[in-house]
């Protein structure tokens, strides 16, 4: 029997390679399953020829002979649209390991964890501001304490609350249902997969948003050398908390150890004197390297007027060494005097290296940034952040149906901010060869339903240094006080700018377009 011939467009190649894995034997591989990864890889044969050592089955798969190193894997073969033939192994599913919980007869998770819920144990997260004391089967704790010579006050929310009934119901659950492995969890952590056990906290200190009270999941994984410390602690809905806890007792359960990768490998070898990889294939990955490039340049305002062009080709062996020696002579090479005074006149030799770069900044861009009307966003986690210089700075959050609730730390008050720098005389600009960055105030923002006072904020306007990442901004918010915040905005256009503040830390826009700032 002849062997089975697909053909294939190449932009379609790895959908129908994974289409060939999932359902070519639905006895030998598992049904679709997003958890099992399969990469693809191209290598060439280390027989020749390949195609003499195919040998067909009874049921129209092929196997290989002693002599091929792929012996035992089920093979396809393969041809693209451009008539290139290739063998593809299929890997091997039946040697999964088998299922550890035939044989274990120990104790359950909850019977696990019993010895750390029972002994009163307290473990901790300090951050900038509130400290986290999660006391297991007992409650999750957002606390705040300050100390002074006279008093000393307390700010304490509680997250959620635990029981020993609650404990023993769990319990009594998995003795009546035994665990199977589709049963447990799982998450990834660090881009690891961990199965996981969830204990629910609830009935917390009601919540001045929601009206509801607090309430946590607590997540234990298996973590061998861990001491059931706190990992994270996320809010992951409005005051709604998610707590990752890394313990060494769940580690004893067979269903609870890190999930294992189950990336395999389909490898791919040409026929006869095809290449070893598609050509229509390696130039589409030349394309995507090169639209990447594109992409850079354009970030840092390197557009196509630049001057600056990108060629990826695949290179030869002669084409390899002489990259090696222009890349040494350009290192050794000073820049010419030509170079340094913009490029004029023609240059022998291979191209130097700049020692820097320097990259412009759009001028609307800025004009607009300090008119207010150009907003800057930060903040990965359940809040985010707004900040419009001159303006506001807001603190929300955005359901997926577009409803958002926001929160007002501050709106821009000249008088209200000279005050403020008269008060905190160190809080003026340092001298312009030392300035890195100017602060300003933001007053009258929500009030505060614990110090019954208006929000505020600090907004810290930063330089970022050249570098790859000069043209990123970064935003993030601190609390060092009850609901006096700390708002850093780091960004590469704003050095220019700080340079352009005024002894009070104001950047007049008219002084700055009379200037011309070009970065």
């Amino acid at each position: 029997m002849s062997s089975p011939v697909m053909k294939f467009s190449i932009p379609f190649f790895f959908h129908l390679i994974y289409v060939v894995v999932c359902f070519y034997d639905l006895k030998e591989f598992y049904p679709f399953d997003d958890t099992r990864l399969y990469k693809l890889t191209w290598e060439k044969p280390d027989i020749e020829p390949l195609a003499e050592v195919v040998e067909n089955t009874q049921d129209g798969g092929e196997t290989v002979s002693d002599a091929n190193p792929y012996e035992g894997l089920e093979s396809l073969k393969m041809k693209t649209a451009n008539g290139e033939e290739y063998l593809c192994y299929l890997p091997n599913e039946t040697e999964e390991k088998k299922d550890e919980m035939l044989e274990y007869t120990g104790p359950n998770p909850i019977q696990l964890m019993m010895p750390l819920m029972s002994l009163l144990t307290c473990s901790y997260k300090i951050e900038s501001y509130w400290t986290y004391e999660l006391c297991h089967g007992r409650h999750l704790r957002q606390y705040h304490e300050e100390r002074d010579a006279k008093k000393q006050k307390l700010q304490e929310y509680f997250l959620g609350y635990y029981d020993k009934d609650k404990l023993e119901a769990l319990d009594k659950q998995f003795e009546e249902n035994p665990l199977k492995a589709k049963d447990v969890p799982l998450r990834k952590i660090d881009s690891l997969t961990l199965p996981y056990l969830e204990i629910k906290m609830d009935g917390g200190t009601v919540c001045d948003l929601s009206g509801k009270p607090r309430s946590t999941k607590v997540i234990y994984v298996c973590h061998p050398p861990g001491k059931h410390e706190i990992y994270s602690i996320e809010e992951v809905s409005t005051c709604e908390y998610e707590v990752v806890v890394l313990t060494p007792s769940l580690c004893k359960h067979p269903l609870y150890k890190p999930v294992e990768s189950s990336e395999k490998k389909i490898t791919c070898t040409p026929i006869g004197e095809n290449p070893k990889r598609p050509v229509a294939l390696m130039e589409l990955e030349s394309e995507s390297l090169l639209l990447r490039h594109q992409n850079i340049l354009e970030s840092f305002g390197l557009g196509s007027d630049s001057g600056i062009q990108i060629e990826v080709r695949a290179l030869g062996p002669k084409d390899s060494e002489n990259l090696v020696t222009l890349l040494t002579t350009a290192k050794s090479r000073e820049p010419t005097e030509k170079q340094l005074e913009g490029g004029k006149g023609e240059v022998s030799g291979p191209p130097e290296i700049a020692p820097t770069v320097q990259y412009p900044v759009d001028e609307k861009l800025i004009e607009d940034f300090l008119k207010g009307d150009y907003c800057l966003y930060g903040g990965t986690g359940w809040w985010r952040y707004e900040f419009c210089y001159g303006k506001k700075v807001n603190q929300f959050h955005e359901e997926g149906d577009g409803t958002k609730t926001v929160i007002h730390l501050g709106s821009f008050n000249r008088e209200n901010h000279l005050k403020w720098l008269q008060d905190h005389t160190n809080k003026r600009p340092k001298p312009h060869s030392e300035r890195k960055q100017v602060s300003q105030y933001y007053t009258g923002g929500s009030v505060c339903d614990i110090t019954k006072k208006s929000r505020s904020v600090e907004v810290k306007l930063k330089c970022k240094e050249p570098g790859l990442t000069q043209n990123a901004i970064s935003l993030y918010l601190l609390e060092p006080h009850e609901c006096e915040y700390v708002l850093g905005v780091e960004a590469g256009f704003l050095c220019p700018l700080i340079q352009e503040a005024d002894e009070n830390g104001e950047i007049d826009l008219q002084n700055v377009l009379k200037k011309r700032v070009n970065l």
